[in-house]
């Protein structure tokens, strides 16, 4: 397939093959960090690489107008989201915004899927909670709980949009919203804290 902008989709997944590696690295050290302090200490440094690399991706946002599959490929529209995922929540929201008009023109035409993790990760920083349950995470126990999510009871509709079926309970599979509840709690604050380190890194 031809796309409208080669070497931006290639610029796009070179980026995110560099910051996996750069991503999987930090998770390798924090594994052999045991207080909250270092771990904040290690994270700096590849936030902040992270945050540049946010200014990159709008940039070249601003270039090829929009992250579409005829533009960049559907590859490259999700990579955007990924590398986006680790940025600042500013930078999140602005990426969101671009994705959401896109949304709105042709569902398909975008990673929609992807677009998901955005629009929960912006409302986990920013209220606690999130809109349609794609975040999971792990407890001290490394037992599985999902953050709260807004009213949950309309949380299948909401998904509709992002081209998502209805939420599964990931521990035994149940996709009712009853067993999703039981599954539902705050976000520790240890867990907040080391996102909190790229939800907020200024350059």
């Amino acid at each position: 397939m031809k796309y409208a902008y080669p070497r931006h989709r290639s610029l796009i997944l070179k980026w995110l093959k560099e910051d996996q590696a750069r991503l999987t690295a930090l998770g390798k050290k924090l594994n052999g960090l045991y207080d909250l302090d270092s771990k904040i200490q290690a994270i700096k440094p590849v936030a902040k690489a992270c945050q540049l690399r946010a200014v990159e991706v709008l940039d070249l946002l601003n270039e090829i107008h929009e992250p579409i599959k005829t533009n960049i490929g559907l590859d490259g529209s999700e990579a955007i989201i990924i590398l986006t995922l680790h940025s600042n929540v500013t930078y999140m929201e602005k990426v969101l915004h671009i994705y959401e008009e896109c949304i709105e023109k042709d569902p398909s035409s975008i990673a929609s899927d992807s677009v998901a993790s955005l629009v929960d990760r912006v409302g986990l920083v920013k209220t606690g909670s999130q809109k349609l349950g794609t975040i999971w995470l792990e407890d001290e126990n490394g037992s599985s709980f999902i953050p709260p999510i807004q009213e949950i009871e309309s949380v299948n509709k909401r998904r509709i949009r992002y081209r998502l079926g209805p939420i599964v309970n990931r521990v035994t599979g149940d996709n009712t919203i009853e067993a999703i509840k039981k599954l539902q709690k705050p976000v520790p604050q240890d867990i907040y804290d080391l996102n909190f380190v790229f939800m907020n890194m200024e350059l």
